[in-house]
C-alpha cells in the first residue's frame, strides 16, 4: 500500500480494524478474503475456495482488488502497488506485524534476520496446484521444477529497490535467495531438484532443513 507519492503506508492493523472495530488477522468478503502479512505495509489477498477454471480466478481476483482499491483511496487516500519490491521503500518506513499471531514473526526473528529486503520488502503471488496421489504429486512437481528457471525471464518486476536500479532485473528473487542465508536449506538453489518419490522429497529437503533449524 502507498500514498500518492509511492510512499509505503505500513497500516494494514488500521485497515483490518476500519471493517471489524478491532485488529484481525483477515477479514473474509464474498468469494475473498484479506488480511495482514509480515510486513506492515502489505495486503495478502486470497480465495475462500479453490478456482475452477482461470477465469474464475481472474474474476474473483479483479473484484478483489477493485474492492479493496476503493476502500484503501476513500478512507486513506492510499493505493496498491503490484511490484515484486517496493521500489523506494527503505527499511525503516515498515515493520513485522506485532498484533495476534506475532509470535509466529518473533519465532522467525529467532532464526533469521527480518530486518532486510529478502523479508520487509518482497511480494509474491502463490499458485496451489491439485493432485489425487504421490505419484501425479511427483509428477506435477518435476514438471514445475523445469518450469522455475524461466520464470524470472518473463515476471521480473523489480529492478530497482531503495530508489535505484539494482545490479539484477529481478532483484526481489536476489534478496529471496539470501533472507534465509542462516538456514540455507531452507531455500536451497531456489529452484528445485527433481525427486522420485515424496519419502525422498520428506528425507532429502524436508528433514535436512528441519534438523538445521532444530
Amino acid at each position: 500500500m502507498v500514498d500518492n507519492d509511492l510512499r509505503a503506508l505500513p497500516i494494514v492493523d488500521r485497515i483490518l480494524k476500519g471493517f471489524r472495530g478491532r485488529v484481525v488477522n483477515s477479514v473474509k468478503q464474498p468469494g475473498f478474503t484479506f488480511g495482514k502479512e509480515l510486513q506492515m505495509h502489505v495486503i495478502e489477498i486470497k480465495p475462500n475456495a479453490p478456482f475452477r477454471s482461470p477465469e474464475t480466478f481472474e474474476e474473483t481476483m479483479q473484484k478483489a482488488v477493485l474492492f479493496i482499491s476503493d476502500f484503501l483511496h476513500r478512507k486513506h487516500g492510499a493505493r496498491l502497488l503490484g511490484t515484486g519490491m517496493h521500489p523506494f521503500l527503505r527499511l525503516e518506513e515498515t515493520g513485522v506485524w506485532s498484533h495476534r499471531h506475532r509470535k509466529i514473526y518473533q519465532a522467525y526473528s529467532k532464526l533469521f534476520n527480518l530486518n532486510q529486503h529478502g523479508w520487509l520488502n518482497i511480494q509474491s503471488f502463490q499458485l496451489n496446484l491439485p493432485y489425487s496421489n504421490d505419484q501425479s504429486g511427483v509428477k506435477l512437481y518435476n514438471l514445475l521444477a523445469n518450469v522455475c528457471p524461466y520464470l524470472p525471464a518473463f515476471l521480473a518486476s523489480s529492478p530497482i529497490y531503495e530508489g535505484r536500479l539494482g545490479e539484477d532485473v529481478d532483484n526481489r528473487l536476489s534478496f529471496y535467495k539470501l533472507n534465509q542465508r542462516e538456514v540455507s536449506p531452507v531455500t536451497g538453489d531456489v529452484v528445485p531438484e527433481y525427486v522420485s518419490s515424496f519419502n525422498e522429497y520428506r528425507q532429502k529437503i524436508i528433514e535436512k532443513y528441519s534438523s538445521e533449524m532444530a
